[in-house]
């Protein structure tokens, strides 16, 4: 944890390019800034860069002259990887990010075709990817076999061999809350429910643009008893899983963060016992007592979570899905504004400890009738048009993660 105590004054001022508040330009939605005590969301934000990137950047510091030599060497051939980096630039802001549907690749762009034919093509990139996964597995651990169901183990990271022996990144021993399976489909869901609602950006840029804009929408079809319903929007698509023969329920959920940071203590030599440590990120309310003692809370974490489940007999999904079962087990995603640079749908998986799921969740009523979840959708849809398309416009950092808001704003 000491690399965090002189990088978060370097990350503020290097990666956020502020030193303080006064400097916060005045035009736009980048000059309201909610101060929360003495902590801004530029300073989260910046919080939320160093949790990322604490690691990296330490062991850049302990870099040695032979690799700044090659990092010399890499410079001087940067002209003639000049087309390369234009073409990574051009993935970088928050609206393309929402049209690729993910910020970085899951699934080969050759396994979501469009229009994507969702009783076919769903499986078949799934399964792409298991296998995958299985061939990779069956490379580092030969006697171990993939099980494509079974919940997977997390292995945690060492913080410094030499200073800190027992204190490891991670969560030691605990299971993840999906399957290698489920987790896939988390993926891919939310890639659909993202290029769907990027449809409603590119007709808006083709009304207040005077170029024709020819790319054309992105759609997915679904067939249901026989009969194909064409979905180009995420409500449609969600409303199709219905029929489908799935539960689908939307709620909005909180609970603590930490940005994905986990701590736990190895207790044998074996690392077969593990203590996992609750971590959180502090911050002053801006509210005191009248002795002038602050207020401090644990920062959330929250979204609309939608979770697609089986119900009724394998016998009832087989003959709405002509002999094939698209989803197994459960799919789970959810919308917010992520750090990763875009506000959209993610993968919704997690980690069995305490803090972070059951009671430690903060869950709302759940929306199981069709026009509430229906309108709970379309709005997601269009929060996540109205931020990309800010942070796109002002070139904001991250997608505009902690100037134009957090993940459940």
């Amino acid at each position: 944890l000491l690399p965090l105590l002189d990088v978060i004054p370097k990350m503020r001022k290097d990666i956020l390019g502020l030193t303080s508040l006064s400097e916060i330009p005045s035009k736009g939605s980048v000059g309201v800034v909610a101060t929360l005590g003495a902590m801004s969301l530029l300073e989260l934000g910046a919080i939320a860069d160093v949790v990322g990137m604490a690691v990296s950047m330490a062991k850049k510091r302990s870099t040695s002259a032979a690799e700044t030599a090659t990092e010399a060497t890499e410079k001087q051939n940067e002209d003639s990887t000049e087309k390369e980096d234009e073409t990574k630039e051009k993935v970088t802001n928050a609206t393309e990010k929402m049209q690729n549907g993910e910020s970085s690749q899951t699934f080969p762009s050759s396994l979501i075709p469009n229009p994507f034919l969702f009783n076919s093509h769903f499986p078949r990139a799934v399964q792409h990817r298991l296998d995958e996964q299985s061939n990779k597995s069956s490379n580092i651990n030969n006697d171990d076999e993939f099980d494509p169901d079974a919940y997977p183990v997390d292995i945690p990271r060492p913080v410094n061999k030499t200073l800190l022996p027992d204190l490891y990144f991670g969560y030691g021993g605990a299971l993840g809350t999906h399957t290698h399976r489920e987790m896939l489909q988390n993926r891919l869901l939310a890639i659909l429910l993202n290029r769907l609602g990027a449809n409603d950006s590119e007709m808006t840029f083709c009304a207040s643009s005077s170029e024709k804009n020819e790319k054309k929408s992105f759609a997915i079809h679904v067939e249901v008893n026989q009969k194909t319903t064409i979905c180009t929007r995420p409500y449609e698509f969600v409303s199709s899983l219905s029929q489908l023969g799935y539960h689908v329920s939307v709620t909005p959920k909180l609970n603590i963060t930490s940005f994905g940071l986990g701590l736990c203590v190895k207790e044998d030599d074996e690392g077969k016992r593990w203590s996992n440590i609750p971590v959180g990120v502090v911050i002053k309310s801006g509210y005191e007592d009248e002795n002038g003692r602050m207020a401090m809370v644990a920062l959330p974490h929250g979204g609309l979570v939608l979770e697609v489940t089986t119900k009724g007999s394998e016998e009832e999904l087989h003959k709405k899905q002509n002999d094939t079962v698209i989803l197994k087990g459960r799919c789970t995603v959810q919308h917010f504004v992520s750090i990763d640079g875009f506000c959209g749908w993610n993968s919704h998986h997690n980690v069995q400890v305490p803090w972070k799921i059951d009671d430690a969740i903060d869950s709302f009523p759940s929306m199981t009738d069709k026009e509430e979840m229906e309108k709970a959708i379309r709005l997601a849809g269009y929060s996540a048009i109205v931020l990309n398309s800010a942070a796109t416009r002002q070139k904001l950092p991250r997608g505009g993660y902690g100037f134009i808001g957090t993940c459940n704003d």
